[in-house]
């Protein structure tokens, strides 16, 4: 359907149709979709007005859901609110700012996000994937309660280093300093005080190799045992970290 000047009201109701929709241009204030099956929803290049509004209710969309701009990379103009309510897709298409578009629904949809980033990193956009969950992992944490908001906060980071991981290496790095320079003023509870109190933390960090063996031994009192027990296990992300990066160089991903 290609848009007119203004359309008050475009509603589609109880309909079956074996082919798709498409709207493409005009200027609308209300577009809703209910209780429909069809094979696309192809939405483009329409321009909003007043209190606008895009719904899309209890329907299944068995292909394509685009909401496009003019054209594929142009920025798209939203209407003031977008709800989605009980629709299934299988693919979405919402050009190259996909958090745009999440940024105009009233409700937090978890699971949107995710469909939507399953979307994105099946066409081989990674970044508008990565994006997408690391949004979504943002608003698990504004909307978790209780015990659940620091587990959520502490998901934010993890994850975003997942998607960084040379950021993630650095950081690994900057803490071993960190771990030399407090060991180098301490005397060890128990064990011999390290010759080299930086190699003595990057030996803590290097999981299964020792640089030296009688630093298995070391331990310290108070605080600084604890910033060792916490090298220790950025062990284990350190090991995650290189074999993504590893991943990456060898793959060429995103």
């Amino acid at each position: 359907m290609q848009g007119r000047s203004v359309i008050q009201e475009f509603d589609l109701e109880s309909s079956r149709l074996s082919d798709r929709i498409y709207v493409k241009g005009g200027t609308f204030t209300s577009l809703k979709i209910n209780n429909t099956k069809t094979d696309d929803i192809l939405i483009q290049g329409l321009r909003w007005e007043g209190d606008s509004e895009l719904r899309i209710e209890q329907s299944i969309d068995t292909g394509i859901f685009s909401l496009l701009g003019p054209t594929m990379n142009a920025p798209l103009d939203p209407p003031r609110r977008f709800i989605l309510d009980n629709f299934v897709f299988s693919t979405a298409i919402w050009g190259d700012a996909p958090l745009a578009v999440f940024a105009i629904m009233p409700t937090y949809n978890p699971s949107l996000y995710n469909a939507v980033a399953k979307s994105y990193s099946d066409a081989g956009k990674i970044t508008q994937a990565n994006d997408l969950i690391l949004a979504r992992q943002k608003q698990d944490f504004w909307h978790a309660q209780g015990i659940d908001q620091p587990i959520a906060a502490f998901k934010v980071p993890v994850y975003w280093l997942g998607i960084h991981p040379g950021y993630g290496v650095l950081l690994i790095a900057g803490l071993v300093l960190i771990g030399g320079m407090i060991f180098a003023g301490a005397q060890p509870a128990k064990g011999p005080k390290p010759s080299n109190p930086l190699v003595f933390a990057l030996d803590s960090v290097i999981p299964v190799i020792h640089l030296d063996k009688d630093h298995d031994g070391v331990g310290y009192e108070g605080w600084r045992q604890y910033f060792l027990y916490f090298l220790r296990f950025l062990g284990a992300a350190l090991i995650l970290l290189l074999l993504e990066l590893l991943r990456r160089t060898v793959l060429g991903a995103d």
